[in-house]
């Protein structure tokens, strides 16, 4: 049985990185009872994945030499 290596060049690591912070910060709605969660106010809560956006955004930073 072989080993198939995947090879990712650096463009195309950063596109793909691109890809999931923009998909980490699209909001979606907090659901609670299959009912949207509000705020005191009557406002639709909203959240988003930070930890996934920041992780990614911090291999783009490595990447392109930001930190």
């Amino acid at each position: 049985m072989t080993k198939k290596v995947l090879t990712i060049g650096k463009g195309e690591m950063m596109s793909i990185l691109t890809v999931i912070v923009g998909r980490c910060l699209q909001k979606e709605p907090v659901v609670k009872n299959g009912e949207q969660v509000k705020d005191e106010q009557g406002n639709n809560l909203w959240q988003f994945d930070a930890q996934g956006a920041v992780a990614a955004l911090e291999l783009l930073a490595k990447i392109t030499g930001v930190l």
